[in-house]
């Protein structure tokens, strides 16, 4: 086997591994970015009973204290019978719900 075919095998599958360990990286970046505005459930807590501060058409809006600061909670209502199926089984809709 010529030397030029076994040098161009080396640097392909070292570029291989220098791109997944970049594309890794990334991921690793960004999910750590994500963590700072992800927020510990166990850590808000609301007055009994939960103080309503606002309500609309797809939610109402609770008063709650996060880290002894006052924040506003969005409790997203359910999907009433009818709507799309889009809609009611969207993952935004299950994830926003935080229980008392």
């Amino acid at each position: 086997m010529p030397d030029g075919t076994f040098a161009g095998i080396i640097a392909g599958v070292c570029g291989f591994f220098l791109l997944l360990g970049l594309w890794r990286f990334l991921v690793y970046r960004r999910e750590k970015n994500d963590e700072v505005w992800k927020v510990n459930v166990d850590e808000l807590h609301f007055s009994h009973p939960a103080e309503v501060i606002g309500q609309g058409a797809f939610g109402v809006v609770l008063l709650a204290e996060y880290r002894g600061t006052n924040v506003a909670i969005k409790r997203v209502l359910p999907a009433k019978k009818g709507k799309s199926a889009k809609m009611s089984g969207s993952k935004s809709a299950r994830s926003n719900e935080v229980d008392e």
